[in-house]
């Protein structure tokens, strides 16, 4: 009979108390349910992640002219991906350009690229490459891929 007592006696000390636990997750949820002003997603185009085309009139004449059209595209088993511009410098940047291999790289004006072209200057959906003494023009497929119109 004592060892019974002693049995029930000690189980009050292994039996689980929730109702502090629960007040607990009660209040923090509390805390977090409450409405807080709407995140404007608008402000991220503002931040320029990318960097920013140059907007100046003392623009390259060889960009004004790819700009234009006016310049033949190239031959070369190239594809452009994407140009980045470094802001608060002029003329810097990047063109990141996918080789016949598949290969992705990135170049700045004057780099040598596969086919014997050089990179010569950057606009903000192509770029002019020199190859065999003449400048030819390497646009983005605005058709295909994250710029493609659906």
């Amino acid at each position: 009979m004592y060892l019974l007592y002693a049995v029930f006696s000690v189980m009050p000390w292994f039996a689980e108390d929730n109702s502090d636990h629960t007040n607990a997750v009660a209040v923090s949820a509390e805390t977090v349910a409450t409405p807080q002003e709407p995140i404007d997603l608008t402000i991220i185009k503002d931040w320029h992640l990318f960097g920013q085309a140059p907007v100046s009139p003392e623009k390259d004449a060889v960009v004004m002219v790819a700009e234009g059209g006016k310049l033949p595209e190239t031959q070369l088993q190239l594809k452009l991906l994407g140009v980045f511009f470094l802001q608060g410098q002029k003329n810097t940047g990047y063109a990141i350009i996918q080789s016949d291999g598949n290969q992705q790289k990135s170049y700045t004006p004057g780099d040598e690229l596969p086919g014997g072209a050089a990179l010569h200057s950057l606009a903000s959906e192509q770029v002019v490459l020199k190859h065999n003494q003449q400048l030819e023009s390497l646009s983005m497929d605005r058709q295909k891929g994250l710029l493609a119109k659906k």
